[in-house]
This record gives structure tokens, C-alpha cells and sequence, in this order.
């Protein structure tokens, strides 16, 4: 049985609906599976809302990981696609549509995430599918709830 390596980015592992649903289903996997490591990467150091099941480590040790990366934001996503690291997969979890906030306004910035052909898109909701093609021209036809990396690992295996 060959050990599956997963890292996931996240902005901070504080308090917030993302890093709650991200540690919640990391956990449950990691109880549910036994041939699974799983690496929670964050950018911003908080107190972990929930207590994780695995290692947390800052963004900086990116470069020595060498598994599929779930990265969930605009800048995780850059940041990882920038990283010189051995990566097996790129996956961007879209768990928000983040182009209507002021800060993401840079449509070129924001591009090299929805449009880098090396990184799978997986939507959070199908209603994010009209905005995201017509934002990025890029249609996407896979779609998972609550960062259940179980189905975003499946859905990205299959397409």
C-alpha cells in the first residue's frame, strides 16, 4: 500500500469557515485512512480553531514537500505555482469567488491562478461556474463542498 502525500494551504489555520472545514475534513480522513500523510501549510501563523491530526508548517518549507498540493486562495495558489518544489499535482480548491473583493482586482495577477494549464481547478459550488468561465475563461465541471479532499483527490484523478 504506497503512501499518498497531501499538503494543503491555507492562508492561516485560525479562526475562520475555511480552516474549520479544512482541519475538520483533514481529521476525518486521517482516522478514516491509514496510507495517507497530510501537511497543512499556512501563510499567516494563528492558534488552530480545531486541534489538527497532522503537521502544520509555514508556507517556507513549500520547496521540500513533494506530494499533491490542494492550495485554496489567489495568493496560496501564486505562491505555490512560484515554489521550486517536486510537487505531484497542483489542485486549486476555488472556496471563494475572490475577484469581487477590492484587494483582487489585478485580472492579469489573478490569471496565473485560474489559468496556469498545470493546475486542476476544483470549484466550491456549482454556482461558481458561470462567474469563474466568464472570469477566467476556463470551464471547470468539477465541483466539491466543504474542502472533503477525498472527492477533490477522486474528481481531479478522474478528468
Amino acid at each position: 500500500m504506497t503512501l499518498q502525500k497531501i499538503g494543503l494551504f491555507l492562508p492561516h489555520l485560525g479562526l475562520s469557515q475555511l480552516a474549520f472545514c479544512a482541519i475538520h475534513q483533514v481529521n476525518t480522513l486521517l482516522q478514516k485512512k491509514r496510507n495517507i500523510d497530510i501537511v497543512l501549510f499556512y501563510e499567516d501563523l494563528y492558534q488552530p480553531c480545531i486541534n489538527p491530526l497532522c503537521g502544520a508548517m509555514c508556507s517556507s518549507e513549500l520547496r521540500n514537500f513533494n506530494g499533491t498540493i490542494i492550495s485554496t486562495t489567489l495568493n496560496t495558489t501564486i505562491k505555490t505555482a512560484k515554489t521550486v518544489a517536486n510537487f505531484q499535482r497542483h489542485i486549486f480548491y476555488v472556496w471563494d469567488i475572490e475577484w469581487y473583493r477590492p484587494m483582487y482586482k489585478d485580472y492579469l495577477y489573478n490569471l496565473q491562478a485560474y489559468r496556469d494549464p498545470n493546475i486542476d481547478i476544483v470549484l466550491r459550488h456549482p454556482d461558481y461556474k458561470k462567474p469563474f468561465t466568464d472570469y477566467a475563461n476556463r470551464d471547470v465541471t468539477t465541483f466539491v463542498d466543504n474542502v472533503d479532499i477525498e472527492h477533490i483527490i477522486g474528481e481531479t484523478n478522474e478528468h
